[in-house]
């Protein structure tokens, strides 16, 4: 994206302090202590009350998942990792690698899986991991080798898995998972539970939904001491893309007008 110039800065903080009716402030919501869920709807409606825009990965961007289409006719493709939408997506052992296929979709072409399935030999079952500035994180699971079961592990607490009070049974078809936590978590690992001996199992998703941890206005986006052009340029260049603070001004997980108006106010207060 071409530089603004100093000019072309007071133009465009002059507009879109102009602009009516948008507020900077972020919606208040209720203290919750960390909860599971496997109705999506619920989910959805508590992140909102938290103020947290939420943030959908179906698997279908090329431009993020694009190297790693396998199919019966094209052959199998995975990467150690992918990253899409601030969230980095990774097996949960060293053996596999992530992918995606139109088998585990729910909506769309594509959905979620890791190859091989788990490591055998070190008794890892299949699942993955996925890491990010997280407030929330749930997805639709589903398997192909029932009855399999699933868990949520949050920042590597092996020792206390979010196992849903026992309604975490996949017999076939997409169930969603998935928790909130205001205090916020870095990474949570989809796990499933059980696999024993030779009687392995394999789980697949699609359609995920994350909230991000809500960034605080800092309009000092490069860090270098002063609100000016070089702030809004680093604005611009992310322009309705996804983003995490500090480009982010007002933490709804995009960048927009909105963010500009924030660094705008601030360098001609």
């Amino acid at each position: 994206m071409a530089k603004l110039n100093v000019f072309s800065a007071l133009i465009v903080c002059a507009l879109v302090l102009a602009l009516p009716g948008v507020s900077l402030a972020q919606p208040a919501g209720p203290v919750v202590a960390r909860t599971a869920y496997t109705d999506e709807a619920a989910f959805l409606s508590d992140l909102a009350a938290l103020g947290i825009t939420p943030v959908h990965e179906g698997f279908e961007d090329d431009a993020a998942w694009g190297t790693v289409r396998s199919t019966i006719s094209g052959g199998t493709h995975t990467a150690p990792n992918i990253i899409s939408l601030g969230v980095t997506w990774t097996a949960n052992n060293a053996l596999s690698q992530v992918t995606t296929g139109p088998g585990p979709a729910l909506t769309g072409v594509w959905g979620f899986f890791t190859l091989p399935h788990g490591d055998y030999t070190a008794g890892i079952p299949d699942g993955w991991i996925t890491a990010g500035d997280f407030v929330a994180a749930g997805g639709w699971v589903r398997t192909n080798t029932p009855p399999a079961g699933i868990e949520l592990i949050i920042d590597g607490d092996t020792a206390n898995p979010i196992d849903f009070d026992g309604n975490n049974v996949l017999n076939g078809p997409h169930r969603f998972f998935g928790v909130i936590d205001p205090d916020g978590f870095n990474t949570v690992e989809f796990r499933e539970t059980e696999s024993s001996g030779d009687d392995w199992k394999y789980i697949f998703a699609d359609d995920f939904t994350f909230g991000f941890v809500a960034c605080e206005a800092n309009p000092d986006v490069t860090g270098d001491g002063s609100i000016d052009i070089l702030d809004i340029q680093a604005i611009a260049s992310d322009w309705f893309q996804p983003a995490t603070c500090p480009i982010d001004q007002n933490g709804d997980g995009v960048i927009d007008i909105i963010d500009i108006q924030i660094v705008c106010a601030a360098a001609f207060s």
